[in-house]
């Protein structure tokens, strides 16, 4: 086979070396002794396949001019979705075309993993119960000096991509549960340290990646329930040992067998010849694994704990471009180097109205990665979006190192600073101690409306040190900005309004649905009795009182449980929040009690329209949709929402690109997000689309086709029927 080596780096040696005789031309744009400059000046006659050792930035464009000249490819880990077109765009293009792509890991042909492999699937240890992986090396230096390695996910994609693929190649486990624990930025731009685990399925996952390790380090642990393997070191460093344990029971000291292999790296050969092998017997690409392991380690770097600081979430970039949008100059600084960089074109989060206003303040915002030029401003807004629990529970670790970070940046100076995150009572006093010019300001957006009530605030609540206090001139000159009615007290009083706030949200949209369901039993038209609850001027024309699917999105149950959090501490009842909870949980459930309530059989078709928790914004935490996907395994759901996105491995959820795709042959249809594009359904064309006949749809999004849906069992939150 004729091959031609692209990128001469480190990795583009090594496989010039294996290649040997086989390599007809090698390209570099800034090597020397590269034969060509550039892939295309070499001739398409004269080579077989390519092997691609380049910067991710550089694989899309190379790729697909091989597919296009009918060239199979080698190509280094990890192959991504950031490229210019999709893996599943890709890999139909090669199938076309007949050539073959080939992702290379070559640690699937370490001696010792390859060992694990077989013994795990002869079941040598019987259940696997437990992987622990550490996976370091000391390139920390190198990666910070290179133009273009240290950007992105850093050490995830790196060294993670390997841990991922290891795991699929043992065990097969879905990917849909990996989480970050923990990412830091020691010396570098990009993460140079993450820890991340996977806990929903066993084996469970528990993984550690540096490259801050100063002397190259790899150990795993295969914890079984009659046995355990223990790999220490790689043979490409050094030697290799693999130990297999074999429990004994009770209990006692197991028997064990050693392996050891010395010094010597046969991966790469092997790795090469393998791909050989594939293209001569005219193997199918299949970047399928390429897709599992991409989408899982994009769970790991989008979680908020990965991030070691930065403003730039949902809530900085939507103040952001309300402060820009009254000609304000802006700097938006956030640690992530790929980040900033988008950022300067458009915003990274969905809110309407939002890409249009960044466009037209472009000349107001510059971007930054450094701490230390927030000394230039005038005024400093801590946005940083608290993540949360699925239970509520507030995760304050990245917050609590940006504020660290940025009180040392501005450490000396008078600067004022106001937290807009949110945060518990007690939480701007405690780091009032670290930097005396410090406010706290309650934020009220909403997901969906986040940007008109950023820059049309119904009232401005401000903590300040002292109840009552003057504010900063430059607190005070912001707030002139966004005229409206204030309230300044103590930093604990403000941080209690928040929850209060919420509280009293989650209490209306408790009550509603309760009494709703009550109403729908009792054969009581709902809609008949809001426009009489409003009248009341205790209720009002502006009370939640449109039933839901409970409370979700994230925010109302941070607050509720911080509340019982604290009030159990302090001796306070609270049994009336508990309640809330429990009520919320109850309504989250309405549509999962319709699924089981109809007569569907196992392997039937669901069409799923919206998995956002709400219209208008592209969240999908808590979302009652997300919930119904992973309780009901035995259905297949076709899965549509304009703007959300929503990551697994089940192979029984499949995305579509349309409502109409979705509803296409299905036996049932949930409309779970009142999006705007779903009002306007045309009813005949959907029952055309559909097979079944059964609809449930708790926001009465299709209520204007209820003539065409008249032989429909059609199932509405407002509407009578099963509960």
């Amino acid at each position: 086979m004729r091959v031609v080596v692209v990128g001469l780096g480190v990795q583009g040696r090594k496989r010039q070396r294996v290649a040997a005789g086989d390599v007809v031309a090698t390209v570099d744009p800034a090597v020397s002794d590269a034969t060509h400059r550039d892939l295309t000046e070499v001739d398409p006659s004269t080579y077989d396949a390519a092997l691609l050792c380049v910067p991710d930035a550089a694989k899309a464009e190379l790729l697909k001019h091989l597919v296009a000249c009918g060239k199979h490819a080698l190509v280094e880990k990890p192959l991504s979705e950031a490229l210019e077109l999709s893996l599943s765009q890709l890999q139909k293009l090669a199938r076309v075309a007949g050539c073959f792509i080939y992702t290379a890991y070559n640690h699937r042909f370490e001696p010792h993993l390859a060992r694990v492999r077989d013994m795990l699937r002869d079941g040598a240890i019987g259940e696997p119960y437990r992987v622990s992986v550490f996976y370091g090396n000391g390139t920390a230096r190198l990666v910070r000096e290179s133009g273009w390695r240290d950007t992105g996910s850093g050490v995830l994609h790196d060294l993670g991509s390997h841990v991922v693929d290891m795991m699929l190649e043992w065990c097969d486990r879905p990917t849909d549960d990996y989480s970050a624990v923990s990412g830091f930025r020691f010396e570098n731009r990009a993460a140079d340290h993450v820890v991340f685990q996977a806990l929903g399925y066993r084996p469970a996952l528990f993984a550690e990646l540096s490259l801050l390790s100063w002397r190259n380090t790899f150990r795993a642990e295969v914890i079984g329930s009659s046995g355990s393997l223990h790999v220490d070191g790689l043979a490409k460093w050094g030697e290799s040992v693999l130990v297999w344990r074999r429990r004994v029971l009770p209990a006692g000291r197991p028997d064990e067998t050693v392996w050891k292999i010395p010094e010597g790296d046969p991966t790469w050969a092997t790795e090469y010849e393998h791909f050989r092998n594939q293209c001569s017997i005219g193997a199918t690409t299949d970047l399928t694994r390429d897709m599992i392991i991409d989408k899982a380690l994009r769970r790991v770097a989008d979680d908020p704990r990965l991030d070691s600081g930065g403003c730039m979430s949902h809530l900085g970039q939507v103040y952001s471009a309300a402060t820009a949008t009254a000609g304000v100059d802006v700097l938006l600084m956030d640690d992530d180097a790929d980040l900033v960089d988008r950022l300067l074109t458009s915003p990274t989060v969905h809110e309407p109205g939002l890409d249009s206003v960044w466009r037209a303040t472009a000349s107001q915002r510059a971007c930054t990665t450094e701490f230390l030029e927030c000394r230039n401003c005038d005024l400093v807004l801590i946005t940083r979006d608290v993540p949360t629990s699925s239970s509520g529970e507030s995760d304050m670790t990245a917050i609590e190192r940006l504020v660290n970070r940025l009180f040392q940046a501005l450490a000396g100076s008078s600067i004022p600073v106001v937290v807009l995150s949110q945060v518990a009572p007690g939480t701007t006093r405690r780091w009032l101690d670290s930097y005396p010019d410090l406010t706290y300001q309650v934020e009220t957006l909403v997901f969906g409306n986040a940007l008109d009530r950023a820059t049309n605030p119904e009232r401005h609540i401000i903590g300040h040190e002292h109840s009552g206090g003057s504010l900063h001139p430059m607190h005070e000159a912001w707030l002139a900005v966004f005229p409206a009615e204030r309230f300044v007290m103590s930093f604990e009083s403000a941080e209690m309004t928040k929850i209060a706030i919420n509280i009293y949200l989650a209490a209306s949209v408790c009550t509603t649905n309760t009494i709703a369901e009550l109403a729908r039993s009792l054969g009581a038209q709902w809609d008949d009795i809001v426009p009489a609850l409003r009248s009341d001027r205790r209720i009002g024309e502006f009370a939640y009182l449109t039933p839901g699917l409970g409370l979700s999105g994230g925010n109302i149950e941070r607050d509720l449980a911080s509340f019982i959090r604290i009030s159990g501490s302090r001796g306070v009842d609270n049994d009336m929040i508990s309640a809330l909870l429990r009520s919320s949980a109850h309504h989250r459930q309405w549509v999962s009690r319709q699924l089981r309530d109809l007569p569907l059989s196992d392997g039937s078709t669901i069409a799923l329209l919206g998995l956002a928790y709400k219209a208008e914004t592209a969240s999908t935490k808590n979302s009652p949709s997300i919930a119904v996907l992973e309780e009901f395994p035995n259905y297949v759901f076709r899965v549509h929402d304009p703007s959300a996105d929503f990551e697994t491995a089940r192979t029984n959820v499949q995305r579509c690109e349309s409502w109409e795709d979705a509803v296409r042959g299905a036996d049932c249809l949930l409309v779970m997000t009142p999006w705007d594009m779903y009002r306007t359904i045309d009813g005949q064309l959907l029952l055309r689309l559909m097979r079944g006949r059964r609809i449930i749809d708790p926001h009465s999004v299709l209520a204007h086709e209820s003539r065409t849906l008249t032989d429909v069992d059609y199932r509405s939150l407002r509407r009578l029927g099963p509960q």
